[in-house]
Parts: structure tokens; C-alpha cells; sequence
């Protein structure tokens, strides 16, 4: 696979993904842990002229692996709005594709994307437009985090959706537990915001 300047993020040895997937920092390792890998990504960012980084989110989006969106989610909210704009539709696009981690791209989304609540009240209303012929099968799974057919994205986009607008948690037992993925990741995300205690938000940029 080829991710642009992200392919670094991954040393081969030891997987930086995993602890952005739920935001905690278990301190287990000195090789790999939550400051460890937001420390590369934002090494990464650092080093490299804005529109490498762009290409880089849209490569990490349109690959069908689950933990390049995760990594795109957390680098978008590293960028100023200017250098964010341009990204916005890649990342809806990824969610109409499919991906097992729909929820922590919704709440990324509803921090930086001002149109957020009229495009996910959209998804809501009319679905997601899912462009299943420019998957194949294989590729589809991997996307959602199965190799084998799984909860359909759309239900835990909905679920994502309805907790990240409504802020109350509908999960079904085929929505994948949407609504308390995203509930549990925008609060841990938002503590770190708060407590500036990682490096990488530093300069994260508000409203």
C-alpha cells in the first residue's frame, strides 16, 4: 500500500493504530503507546509541506483498511481550517464507502466540518449512498473491520449520528454499539483537548 507520508507512521514492528482506536494511554509499553503515536503523527505533520499532508489523508481515506481512516480522523483535527477544507468530502465519501471505525470519523467531522449536523441529519433522512461497486468483497470487510461480512455501516453510522446530534444513544443490537463508540471517543478526544496533555493538540484550532 502506498500512503504517501504516512507509510512512516507504521515502523513494522509495532501497531501505533491501535492506540487511537479508543484514546487511552495505558502506559503498558515504552514502545508503543497513545503519546507514542500521536508523537509521529504529529512529527510527521511537522516535517512536510501542507499539501503533502493533504495527500497523504486523502491516500490514508481511500484505502480500504480500517486503521488508515482511524490515523486520517486524528491528523485532520492537527490541521488548521484553511488546510482542512479541502478534505471534508474525502471523509464523507469514506463514510459512504464503509468503515468499521464510522464512529471516531463522524465525531472528528462534527468538530471540523461547519455544514456537519445538515449533512449527518442527510444520512439520517435518505442513508448512506453506498458506492458498493468500487469495493470488492475483500476490500468492503477489511473496510469495516471483519473478514467476513459484518454489521452493516450504514446502522452504525446511524446510531453515530443520532448520539453525536441528539447527544442520547440508540444502539440496536445491529448497529455495532455506533452511538457508544462515538459517545466514549469525542469525550476522551475532548479531555485531551482540554488538558493539553499530549503534544499532538497543542494547536488544535476551534471554532
Amino acid at each position: 500500500m502506498d500512503l504517501g507520508i504516512f507509510n512512516e507512521f507504521w515502523d513494522g514492528v509495532h501497531p501505533h493504530h491501535l492506540p487511537l482506536l479508543n484514546l487511552i494511554d495505558s502506559g503498558a509499553s515504552n514502545q508503543w503507546n497513545l503519546t507514542i503515536s500521536l508523537q509521529r503523527l504529529n512529527a510527521i505533520v511537522e516535517k512536510n509541506p501542507e499539501q503533502s499532508v493533504q495527500e497523504g489523508v486523502i491516500a490514508l481515506l481511500a484505502y480500504h483498511d480500517w486503521r488508515s481512516h482511524l490515523v486520517a480522523c486524528l491528523v485532520i483535527l492537527r490541521l488548521p481550517s484553511s488546510a482542512r477544507s479541502i478534505l471534508l468530502d474525502h471523509f464523507w465519501k469514506r463514510l459512504s464507502l464503509g468503515s468499521w471505525v464510522c464512529p471516531q470519523i463522524l465525531v472528528a467531522l462534527s468538530l471540523v466540518d461547519r455544514n456537519f449536523e445538515m449533512k449527518a441529519e442527510k444520512i439520517l433522512h435518505d442513508g448512506l449512498a453506498m458506492y458498493a461497486q468500487s469495493l470488492s468483497v475483500t476490500d468492503e470487510q477489511k473496510s469495516q473491520g471483519s473478514s467476513r461480512a459484518s454489521t452493516p455501516s450504514e446502522r452504525k453510522t446511524k446510531a453515530a449520528i443520532e448520539f453525536l446530534l441528539k447527544n442520547t444513544l440508540n444502539d440496536t443490537p445491529d448497529s455495532d454499539s455506533g452511538g457508544l463508540i462515538a459517545s466514549r471517543w469525542k469525550k476522551r478526544l475532548l479531555k485531551l483537548m482540554e488538558l493539553k496533555s499530549v503534544a499532538f493538540y497543542e494547536i488544535f484550532i476551534s471554532w
